[in-house]
């Protein structure tokens, strides 16, 4: 019998009783389970790009939208590349679920963006080159999300 453990770092515990009992600390790309380093998805890095920029744009917002848009524009801006980084640690189908939140913050954020154009607080060049940005990120995570299946 093969008890499993799953601990602290991606580490899991493997314990096999049998008449002598032994436990040994494997990794999980040793028991055939892939892991992603967020660090490295160019998703990622695109998610986090999108919401530096997005952040220095909102410091234009007037302070009357401090915790209306703007607020929402920040946490859905956020959400893009945060979502990314916990899916990793999951299994693959628990990442595309990850994958999908990330993706819908991004077209939230699109959304919101719009909004923020037709209130005047940013203009049409600054929205196309985030839309921009935004697409490219879609385009690339919906192609990413296809390889976990």
């Amino acid at each position: 019998m093969i008890i499993i453990n799953r601990g602290l770092l991606n580490k899991l515990t493997v314990r096999k009783k049998s008449k002598e009992e032994t436990t040994k600390q494997v990794t999980t790309t040793e028991l055939g389970m892939k892991r992603h380093n967020y660090k490295k998805l160019k998703i990622w890095k695109l998610g986090l790009k999108i919401s530096k920029e997005v952040s220095d744009i909102l410091a234009e917002f007037p302070k009357s939208e401090r915790f209306n848009l703007s607020s929402q524009i920040s946490r859905c801006s956020i959400s893009i590349p945060s979502n990314i980084a916990e899916g990793p640690a999951r299994t693959d189908k628990s990442f595309s679920h990850f994958i999908n939140i990330s993706l819908g913050s991004s077209f939230e954020l699109t959304t919101q963006l719009l909004i923020a154009h037709h209130r005047a607080y940013i203009n049409t060049e600054t929205l196309n080159k985030l839309e921009e940005k935004i697409e490219e990120f879609q385009k690339m995570t919906m192609g990413f999300q296809n390889t976990l299946k």
